[in-house]
C-alpha cells in the first residue's frame, strides 16, 4: 500500500503524522510526506524561497523520522506547485493508494475567500482520500474519512 501524506504549512500537519503513526498498516506500506511549495510569490526574493524550502524540508524529514521510528518506509518530497491541483497531480504520479489531507476547519466564509485544499484533493483525487482534522474545543486529534462529495466544515 502506498500512503501520500500531503503536509503544508496551515494545515493540520501534526493530525496527519499522528494518524498514519498511530494506525496499523498491511505490511510493506510505503510512505511519501509531500510538501507542494508555491514558489511564484517569492521569485523576487529567491533568498526567501530558499529559506523557506529548507523549512519545509526539516519539517518533512522530522515528520518522516516518526514514521520510520515505528518502522515503515518513508520518503519526502518537495513538489512545486499549488496544493490544490498538485497533491492529487504527485497522488497519481506516485501511484498513491490513499491520500492523507489536512483540514483547517475554515468557516464557510474563510473557505470562500481562502478556498479548500481538503476539498479540492477530495473531489480529485485519482484514489481514497482521508481528511485528518483536529478536533474542535480539545485539541486532541481524530480522523475522518470523507466521501467525494463531501468537505471540511
Amino acid at each position: 500500500m502506498k500512503v501520500l501524506v500531503a503536509i503544508d504549512a496551515i494545515s493540520a500537519n501534526e493530525a496527519c503524522v499522528r494518524a498514519a503513526v498511530e494506525r496499523p498498516w498491511p505490511a510493506g506500506t510505503l510512505f511519501c510526506l509531500l510538501n507542494v511549495f508555491n514558489p511564484y510569490p517569492f521569485s523576487a526574493a529567491p533568498i526567501i524561497q530558499e529559506r523557506l524550502q529548507e523549512k519545509v524540508l526539516q519539517d518533512l524529514q522530522a515528520a518522516a523520522k516518526r514514521l520510520r521510528n515505528v518502522g515503515w518506509a518513508t520518503t519526502t518530497e518537495i513538489y512545486p506547485g499549488t496544493a490544490r491541483r498538485d497533491i492529487n497531480r504527485f497522488a497519481e504520479e506516485w501511484g498513491a493508494d490513499l491520500v492523507m489531507v489536512g483540514c483547517n476547519d475554515l468557516s464557510d466564509l474563510g473557505r470562500l475567500f481562502l478556498g479548500s485544499t481538503a476539498q479540492a484533493v477530495v473531489r480529485h483525487a485519482p484514489c481514497s482520500v482521508e481528511v485528518v482534522r483536529r478536533h474542535r474545543g480539545t485539541g486532541d486529534f481524530r480522523a475522518a474519512m470523507w466521501a467525494k462529495n463531501s468537505y471540511c466544515d
